[in-house]
């Protein structure tokens, strides 16, 4: 009952909050990151984001791990993780 009741209404934020994603705004540098692995975040689906806001002039770093879960990539792999996030933020001149 409860899901047929909020279905129309979260569907709603739900398709405004996707499409607000792919119009992207943002003019700083953007990194990705995404793994082979990843149950819940497509592959297919962030590269094809990815490509549309380079399209629109967004400079996207994509960082693809092998085989960690979703949101599991910092644990699985420090070093390579810390140092993406680091470039992003040189990119972005937020340190030097």
């Amino acid at each position: 009952m409860q899901r047929l009741l909020l279905y129309p209404v979260s569907t709603v934020h739900w398709k405004a909050s996707s499409r607000a994603f792919h119009d992207n705004l943002l003019t700083c540098p953007v990194l990705m990151i995404n793994s082979k692995q990843d149950a819940v975040a497509s592959i297919e689906d962030n590269l094809r984001v990815a490509n549309e806001w380079r399209q629109k002039g967004t400079d996207v770093t994509f960082c693809l791990f092998d085989d960690s879960k979703h949101v599991q990539h910092m644990g699985r792999y420090p070093d390579l993780y810390s140092s993406e996030v680091l470039r992003l933020f040189r990119k972005a001149q937020l340190i030097a």
